[in-house]
């Protein structure tokens, strides 16, 4: 689930187009949008799981930034 990559190596993988599955919890809205553009750049899909208590405004952030590229999982 590459919980232990880094954002950088997140956004890399995402890019090249390879899709994966993470555990979101621990991770800012920030990067989350920064890996779903990535995902969207590299025509790849993401999951994120864990997202049931985010704010309603930091999903919309992260889905605008992965244009369709991005799921959510509680």
């Amino acid at each position: 689930m590459f919980t232990a990559r880094s954002v950088d190596d997140l956004i890399m993988l995402a890019r090249a187009g390879g899709g994966f599955h993470l555990k979101a919890a621990p991770r800012s809205a920030d990067d989350l949008a920064m890996i779903a553009k990535a995902a969207a750049e590299g025509r790849c899909r993401v999951t994120f799981s864990g997202m049931a208590p985010r704010p309603i405004d930091d999903l919309v952030m992260i889905a605008r930034a992965g244009a369709g590229a991005v799921f959510f999982e509680d």
